[in-house]
């Protein structure tokens, strides 16, 4: 096991390492012409189990045993032997498999996408593998976007790591590419998404050994629905990709909304300019904040100046952030109700991520990434200790949603 100071040294160089990278990139044009493939055919049709596979793979039949591999194996010495038969195909080094790491993990990360998120997930993974106190080996794999071409690059050179378990950080995009990719041979788990979010046609052809860990927004919503009480409906949303996706995701639901409006951070800044028409529509209403935390603790400090201001406001995780216990005053938040899905959070686990500048009191993707650490350790492992309350059900992660509202510069639960 390395010491805390080599774990911790050797986090802060790779936070530097993977911010580095991006220093180097080179401009080119990116040629229209799709990337080679290669296929391997098998034209024999008997079939060939684990252990014919196993000796297929000794007497040095490479291209047979890939021909003949399946993956979703559990058997980890042929997930092993496939990992080096493609780096064999490939001409990359072939990385021999050590028994001193109890847990390999590996990060897969489009860090074009993400950009400096990607060492504040890093840290994550970290900071629960320290709290564990377990000899670990962790990787980080830079697909740097979500198209299919580097998704399946950056997953083939997890598989030449011999990893044991990957995370994958996606949006829908890289998920869906990732649900097609035919070597999806690790158990891998995405943090970022819902099962939910996924259409009919991809739930079908789900593999087996790929798990989600986003939050539920439709069962936050679900949770909200009662506090509205039959009361007018404002909702205010903004034009991020997230906040988009709230507002279907509230349409759905079929409620009467009086008034809907989409802000840019420039309008919510700007908010009481329009104020006098839009608190027209507050008397004893529901207003939906589905905007991102700054933008909606700048639009209660200004509603704050009304006559008429809201009955009750109303949100999901998207502003269970302390930013709103800065920018909006006691007075102006009163009746501000917010549903989170992070639950109770382990002592030792979280002063291990507050050491690495993560709060996992409110980053929801970052305490989902820790609880799909520890589902791989589980899995992998077979250790049965937990550090958190949530399970896996059908392949998703099923939180807890609760309810919470604020009292002075802190959030508390909703009585």
């Amino acid at each position: 096991m390395k010491s805390l100071l080599q774990t911790i040294l050797g986090a802060t160089l790779a936070s530097v390492l993977m911010l580095g990278t991006s220093l180097h990139a080179k401009s080119s044009i990116i040629s229209p012409l799709p990337l080679p493939q290669e296929k391997i055919l098998d034209i024999d049709e008997h079939a060939c189990g684990d252990g014919c596979l196993k000796k297929l793979y000794i007497n040095g039949y490479i291209f047979s045993f890939l021909a003949k591999f399946t993956p979703g194996t559990a058997d980890k010495k042929l997930l092993q032997y496939f990992s080096e038969a493609m780096a064999q195909l490939n001409g990359a080094e072939v990385q021999i498999s050590s028994d001193k790491a109890h847990f390999k993990v590996a990060l897969l990360i489009p860090k074009q996408l993400v950009g400096r998120y990607s060492v504040s997930v890093a840290n994550t993974i970290l900071a629960y593998l320290i709290t564990r106190n377990i000899d670990f080996d962790f990787q980080v794999f830079d697909c740097v976007d979500e198209s299919r071409e580097n998704i399946e690059s950056g997953y083939m050179r997890v598989i030449q790591s011999n990893a044991d378990f990957v995370i994958a950080m996606l949006g829908p995009v890289g998920t869906e590419h990732l649900i097609a990719y035919e070597n999806l041979i690790y158990p891998t788990y995405i943090p970022t998404i819902n099962k939910e979010r996924l259409s009919p046609e991809l739930l079908a052809k789900l593999p087996g050994n790929l798990y989600f860990g986003g939050i539920s927004y439709k069962e936050q919503f679900e949770t909200l629905l009662p506090l509205i009480k039959g009361e007018p409906i404002v909702e205010y949303t903004d034009d991020s990709q997230i906040g988009s996706y709230l507002s279907m995701l509230f349409a759905s639901f079929n409620q009467p909304i009086s008034r809907k409006r989409t802000l840019t951070s420039q309008e919510a800044s700007q908010f009481s300019k329009t104020l006098s028409s839009e608190e027209t529509y507050f008397a004893d209403a529901a207003l939906i904040l589905n905007t991102a935390a700054p933008k909606t603790g700048l639009i209660l400090s200004q509603i704050e100046l009304s006559e008429e201001s809201p009955k009750v406001y109303l949100s999901t995780q998207i502003n269970f952030n302390p930013i709103i216990l800065q920018l909006a005053s006691p007075k102006s938040r009163e009746n501000l109700f917010v549903v989170s899905s992070i639950g109770t959070i382990d002592t030792a686990l979280m002063e291990y991520a507050f050491l690495l500048n993560n709060d996992l009191r409110y980053d929801w993707v970052s305490y989902a990434t820790s609880i799909g650490v520890e589902f791989g350790l589980k899995m992998i492992t077979k250790d049965g200790r937990s550090l958190f309350g949530e399970g896996m059900q059908d392949q998703q992660i099923r939180y807890q949603n609760r309810l919470w509202t604020t009292q002075g510069s802190n959030f508390v639960l909703a009585k």
